[in-house]
């Protein structure tokens, strides 16, 4: 928690109030909208240092690749490969000393909450976020480890947020239009934003996907054109292999444009391999499909003189799945390490 105030403090993250301040500005609720835009910010943030990395990582070790197939023959190659892939463990040691990649998880656990409270509040709903948020998954990190583990902070912040928003609130009574407010800003608001993404990330993972069967493609190709070089004759008793690849004067030229085209393969099946836009493509279909459905009956209690749901009830329901399911997120990617490319 220390190290999340000492960032805020740094950063001085700015980010987007939950509602637009010209169009509707909620003084009681500043605690919470303050928390989120603080950690929204901070989560897009670490997670834009986290991809960066990863993909110059996978470009270094393309180049690392291409002048391998040179150590044997120039001096330098010794050199220039202990430089890149210096360069690669830096980076990837800054990721790990700091808990880079953790840490925008956390941090948009934690915006997340801060959104959920600022419109239950909205609404009047009364239930405490914090006693039911990330309860199974530290319980099952106590079952495996038996300890709370290193998402408990998470947890203890959103109590501590909502300890002090609570604080300034007389009483928890639904803001006048709170309900229209929620279902514009918080609703709506996600549905889109969550189908956006989810349609992003499936055109990246069909990107990476045909960029990796090119590379396959291209490293087979050219081993099999250079394989019939050496049987087919270029007459005086020799073959196309000496007279084109000529490999007593380029054969590391060729071996570097082999390597060149696995390393592309290897780049492309590492980003494949983590199906890591695959994997939010899903999970943003999942959360989708919450907000859909709370939309859903929202519509239908319209039409309803005694519905079995209030707007109040769908709300609380809402927030629940919405931050079970960003709980879940946390608790799978958490103890996943960043990934390097060891070929």
């Amino acid at each position: 928690m220390d190290k999340y105030n000492r960032d805020v403090l740094f950063y001085k993250p700015g980010g987007t109030s939950l509602v637009p301040e010209n169009r509707r500005k909620i003084d009681n609720l500043t605690v919470t909208n303050l928390t989120y835009r603080a950690s929204d910010n901070l989560s897009l943030y670490y997670a834009q240092w986290v991809r960066h990395t990863d993909a110059t990582l996978y470009a270094l070790a393309l180049v690392a690749v291409a002048v391998f197939n040179f150590i044997s023959n120039k001096v330098e190659a010794p050199w220039i490969y202990l430089g890149i892939t210096s360069v690669m463990a830096i980076l990837a040691g800054r990721i790990w000393l700091n808990s880079i990649d953790n840490r925008f998880l956390e941090y948009r656990c934690i915006a997340e909450a801060a959104r959920t409270l600022f419109f239950w509040r909205i609404a009047g709903v009364k239930h405490p976020l914090w006693i039911t948020f990330l309860s199974r998954q530290l319980g099952r990190i106590a079952l495996l480890s038996g300890q709370l583990g290193p998402m408990h902070w998470v947890r203890q912040a959103v109590r501590s947020m909502e300890f002090c928003q609570d604080c300034r609130l007389s009483n928890v009574s639904p803001t006048p239009g709170g309900l229209a407010i929620a279902r514009t800003y918080w609703i709506d608001d996600q549905k889109t934003w969550l189908e956006r993404r989810q349609l992003w990330h499936l055109r990246r993972y069909g990107f990476w996907n045909r960029v990796s069967q090119l590379a396959l493609a291209a490293s087979f190709l050219t081993a099999i054109a250079l394989a019939l070089l050496t049987v087919i004759p270029a007459g005086h008793g020799s073959t196309l292999w000496k007279a084109w690849v000529k490999p007593n004067d380029y054969g590391d030229l060729w071996q570097a444009a082999l390597g060149v085209f696995a390393g592309g393969g290897v780049v492309a099946r590492g980003f494949l391999a983590r199906m890591s836009h695959l994997e939010l493509a899903k999970q943003y279909a999942s959360q989708r499909f919450i907000f859909e459905s709370a939309s859903g009956v929202l519509d239908k209690i319209k039409n309803e003189p005694k519905p079995e749901w209030t707007a109040v009830d769908i709300l609380e329901k809402l927030g629940r799945e919405a931050l079970h399911e960003q709980a879940e997120w946390l608790w799978l990617r958490h103890t996943r390490p960043f990934e390097v490319p060891t070929a």
